[in-house]
């Protein structure tokens, strides 16, 4: 891979990651407005308690899969070293766009 193709592939992750993110933020803000909602009705403590239980279980279980999706488009897109399969995504990219290091082991990826 060529350092064009790097930026390229790194520009995607990152817009995937700001659509996740805000997929996310709406969906906690839906499920907060709901709760809230549900407290002023006459509903049972006993179901808003379930209700919340079942929206942070959800929510994590949505994170987990947003998280998983990220890791497989960066291994799909080549943006892991090769060598100690560091993902080279992440905040470090910079460094590594800069040296065209690997910023783990040293490798030279470009």
């Amino acid at each position: 891979m060529d350092k064009q193709t790097f930026l390229q592939n790194l520009a995607q992750i990152r817009r995937r990651k700001l659509l996740l993110i805000r997929i996310g933020a709406s969906l906690l803000f839906i499920t907060l407005c709901t709760s809230m909602w549900l407290s002023k009705t006459r509903i049972s403590p006993h179901g808003l308690l379930m209700f919340k239980g079942i929206a942070i279980a959800g929510f994590a279980a949505l994170v987990y899969s947003f998280i998983a999706m990220l890791q497989h488009m960066s291994r799909r897109l080549g943006l892991h070293c090769p060598n100690c399969s560091r993902n080279l995504s992440g905040p470090l990219s910079h460094k590594v766009i800069a040296s065209d290091q690997c910023f783990q082991c040293g490798m030279k990826l470009f």
